[in-house]
């Protein structure tokens, strides 16, 4: 299956009602205001969760949790903040899916150390 992977709610709208498209993983690039991020995650899982797909948020793992996102992934250096935050923790309390960009074989370790 292919995994689309966007950079706005706008192509989310287009593509979580495209047959077939099972998963989406939005990358939001360019906004650090935490509130609008909440709000554009908010929208685009309200969306996916209308047509039966998932969504994966892309690094913002604080608004993929309030928002009961499908997933998250998350780069190495987002993977060591979001656990000295208790992200780990609060992604597997929401039962979250949790996808970690590996690019060497300690990468990898690193990764599969939090057991993803």
């Amino acid at each position: 299956s292919i995994l689309p992977i966007v950079d706005s709610v706008e192509w989310v709208e287009k593509l979580c009602k495209v047959k077939g498209i099972t998963d989406l993983q939005l990358r939001i690039k360019g906004e650090t205001d935490p509130e609008k991020i909440l709000q554009a995650v908010q929208n685009a899982n309200a969306m996916c969760v209308e047509n039966g797909v998932r969504l994966w948020i892309n690094d913002f793992w604080e608004a993929a949790v309030a928002a009961g996102c499908f997933g998250v992934h998350v780069g190495q250096e987002d993977l060591t903040a979001c656990a000295d935050r208790g992200g780990l923790e609060k992604i597997r309390e929401k039962n979250m899916a949790l996808g970690v960009s590996t690019h060497s074989y300690a990468e990898l370790a690193a990764a599969l150390g939090v057991k993803p």
